[in-house]
């Protein structure tokens, strides 16, 4: 149970939409920085990434002329798909920052494999629900019990359905679908504050309906917390997950409180999701590491898992740890997780990964050395290069995705927004994203996904500007649909 400092007596009830200071706000975005990249992402990409073998026959399989440099062809080839605009949907509010360590960006977008403008977005509470009002009348919103709303569009955006989730759920990871109907996510039912406290039930749901009911899958004893998951195919899927003693390493807790370091292990399913097991080896643990893995993408059985190795060292005295010789990691597996191995060990820490099909993968880490970002290329079974891309985006903590709907074809969303049609060697920076509504102040673009057709989904939080460091943010969605 992971469980934030707090000193003091609690605060009063808040009203409706209540405010805090903007520099906690700062710290607290400045805090998740370095270990929450992978399950900011919402990896929001999973779905847009599992489209290997349709986006393989559609342009021209996973060794289409965008690997290595193509001509200006493919979903992001014209301008029109470089300009962003509003789809009139509603704005969702929700808390921010976060309440919990492990809950990532408040919002997060999936689109469902091929199926046309067929996309799944996930809104966390933190406290007010999407109408603006305290989830908790009663509790301030730094302490509500933890919920989650979910949406699904049929049209590109245009107008929300909203999902009916089994009662007390909040949802651990992003959506992932094989197909516009066929679903699955990472929850906590009866989840409270945080949510994976005495009483919770971690779960997997899954959907054979677009979201019309879910089936609750139970999970081994030892699972604390489903963080990311990626399904090929209805059938199969792969799930990262933290044990109930996340927080603990050995029984010690990390010793800066903040920057905690989760062993995570793979799950994997071969019966759409109704039992699970773990893999057979977490490859990289050799020296005394531990291994991080924070999102994965597959494509058919072909898996690619980012993460970081650290070794653990114990503070005498203490009851806590502290990290040394850290490092990214990149693990392939052939068979949807079943067994992994190391594809690649580059410098720093996760943050985006994105495969189009077995040998179109890209992967980003970010590095503290310099402050830039090293991004890699390759696959299961393909060797990884290192690319030196030119007009890459900038890279940020709280705000990073990375989608490929194509080989070759990717949009890459940091503070900036950029497009590459060549398989990471050259980016594009996409048009500036159109003002935010009256009344409103824009705030790092977050979440997107992708269709094969090249339409996206890019999710941004809005802030009412006439109140500074307001707890209460909302969520609007934008496209590059025409």
């Amino acid at each position: 149970v992971v469980r934030l400092r707090h000193h003091g007596p609690p605060p009063a009830p808040l009203p409706e939409i209540p405010s805090v200071p903007e520099a906690v706000i700062k710290e607290a975005r400045r805090r998740q920085r370095r270990r929450w990249l992978g399950v900011i992402l919402g990896a929001l990409l999973v779905a847009g990434l599992a489209l290997g073998v349709a986006v393989g026959a559609r342009f021209g399989g996973s060794k289409a002329k965008g690997s290595s440099g193509s001509s200006a062809s493919g979903p992001f080839a014209t301008a029109a798909s470089r300009r962003w605009h509003g789809t009139g949907a509603a704005l969702w509010f929700h808390g921010t920052p976060p309440n919990y360590l492990g809950a990532g960006r408040s919002s997060l977008v999936t689109c469902a494999g091929d199926a046309q403008g067929v996309c799944y977005v996930v809104i966390q509470a933190n406290g007010i629900a999407p109408d603006g009002k305290p989830t908790e009348p009663s509790a301030p919103v730094a302490f509500a019990p933890f919920r989650s709303s979910a949406y699904r569009t049929t049209n590109d955006g245009r107008t929300w359905a909203q999902l009916r989730l089994p009662p007390g759920t909040w949802l651990s990871s992003p959506i992932t679908c094989a197909s516009g109907d066929s679903c699955a996510v990472g929850a906590v039912l009866n989840a409270g504050q945080p949510p994976n406290e005495p009483g919770s039930t971690v779960v997997v749901l899954t959907t054979r309906n677009g979201g019309r009911s879910w089936q609750e899958h139970p999970l081994p004893s030892w699972v604390g917390l489903v963080t990311h998951m990626s399904c090929p195919a209805a059938s199969r899927c792969v799930a990262l997950a933290w044990a109930q003693g996340a927080p603990t390493i050995d029984g010690r807790q990390p010793f800066s409180g903040v920057d905690r370091f989760y062993a995570t292990s793979v799950l994997v399913s071969n019966d759409g999701g109704a039992t699970w097991r773990a893999s057979a080896r977490l490859p990289g643990r050799a020296g005394g590491h531990d291994v991080y893995l924070s999102s994965v993408s597959c494509t058919g059985a072909d898996c690619v898992f980012i993460g970081e190795r650290a070794v653990i060292v114990p503070i005498l005295g203490r009851g806590a740890y502290k990290t040394r010789d850290t490092g990214g990691v990149v693990l392939v597996s052939r068979d949807t997780g079943k067994t992994l191995s190391i594809g690649v060990r580059p410098p720093g820490w996760p943050i985006a990964v994105a495969c189009a099909g077995p040998s179109d993968c890209l992967a980003v880490f970010g590095n503290a050395r310099n402050g830039e970002a090293t991004m890699l290329a390759g696959g299961p079974g393909h060797a990884w290069r290192t690319l030196h891309p030119t007009g890459l985006l900038t890279w940020t903590a709280g705000a990073s995705s990375l989608v490929c709907p194509a080989a070759g074809h990717c949009l890459g969303v940091g503070t900036q927004i950029a497009v590459t049609t060549d398989g990471g060697e050259r980016w594009t920076h996409t048009q500036a994203l159109p003002a935010a509504p009256s009344g409103y102040s824009s705030d790092e673009p977050g979440s997107a996904a992708c269709l094969p057709s090249g339409r996206c989904l890019l999710l941004e939080d809005v802030t009412p500007s006439s109140s500074p460091g307001p707890v209460a943010a909302a969520t609007r969605v934008l496209t590059n649909s025409p």
